[in-house]
């Protein structure tokens, strides 16, 4: 027979179980925040991209008018966007020959939000903004 106390039978396990929950807490987290990171990057690149566009229109409602066209159109080819969860698209001139193009995206749908007890979440709206030059000459 072992003496229970000089034995290292168990201890494993015993380390195991006190360290699951925090890795295991970890990895979500890990997890959670690179999805939130690839779908705010995709709401930057959307707006980016739409920012592009409308340099071509020469006053801001035709440029309001091509950034529309061009979310509407191609919001969906981007990793983690769903057309429907967009909840602001806008293109406003803000003076100086500049024009603010701003994307607001609604990520609650994200599986990440399920684990919200787990770990603290960044919030459920990703808004995101690209200022421009006219291209008015």
């Amino acid at each position: 027979m072992t003496n229970l106390k000089n034995g290292e039978c168990g201890s494993a396990i015993l380390e195991f179980a006190l360290l699951l929950p925090i890795l295991a807490s970890m990895l979500v987290g890990i997890l959670s925040y690179g999805l939130y990171f690839g779908a705010a990057h995709s709401v930057q690149q959307l707006a980016a991209d739409a920012a592009r566009r409308s340099v071509a229109g020469s006053n801001a409602a035709e440029r309001s008018s091509i950034v529309h066209a061009y979310v509407d159109a191609n919001a969906t080819g981007y990793f983690l966007i769903r057309a429907d969860r967009l909840r602001e698209v806008s293109a406003t001139a803000i003076g100086d020959g500049r024009t603010r193009i701003r994307i607001a995206f609604d990520a609650t749908w994200l599986p990440i939000f399920s684990f919200a007890a787990m770990v603290p979440l960044p919030p459920g709206t990703i808004t995101r903004d690209c200022t421009i030059l006219d291209g008015e000459a």
